[in-house]
């Protein structure tokens, strides 16, 4: 189901907004691993926001009947470094042709990166690769 879709039907109650989502869509993947990428936006005067830590949503939909997800690693960029920050284990998605959403907090040491401009999910997958995917980064400033 899109994320989307679960904004919908459970308002209020579902995925929460830290207010300032960024939203990949659902975007078609084909291989393993399979990365999806959200860009935090600059401020108004072109400044870059300072972001450290906000929650990270993946939606898997419409996966291939023998498709298996075997882990999802998260990670964040500055534009200059990249820092490994979290994994969606494959045991919350290890049955062959179910998809579903899962959802993470994740935080920054700001040690490795000035600051999350990118956020990335590298998805991997068994079987058959053909999977929807979509991720969502939910952050506060």
């Amino acid at each position: 189901m899109p994320l989307s879709n679960i904004d919908n039907l459970y308002a209020g109650r579902g995925l929460r907004n830290q207010g300032s989502p960024q939203d990949s869509g659902a975007i078609a993947k084909t291989s393993s691993p399979a990365t999806e990428s959200v860009t935090v936006p600059a401020n108004a005067d072109g400044t870059q926001p300072i972001v450290d830590h906000g929650t990270v949503c993946l939606a898997i939909t419409s996966p291939n009947a023998s498709a298996v997800m075997a882990g999802a690693d998260i990670y964040a960029s500055d534009g200059a470094h990249t820092e490994y920050l979290g994994t969606f284990p494959p045991t919350i998605g290890a049955v062959a042709g179910q998809g579903g959403t899962w959802e993470m907090e994740v935080f920054s040491s700001l040690v490795n990166i000035t600051n999350i401009v990118t956020l990335s999910v590298a998805l991997t997958t068994t079987g058959n690769n053909n999977v929807t995917m979509e991720i969502r980064f939910n952050y506060g400033v």
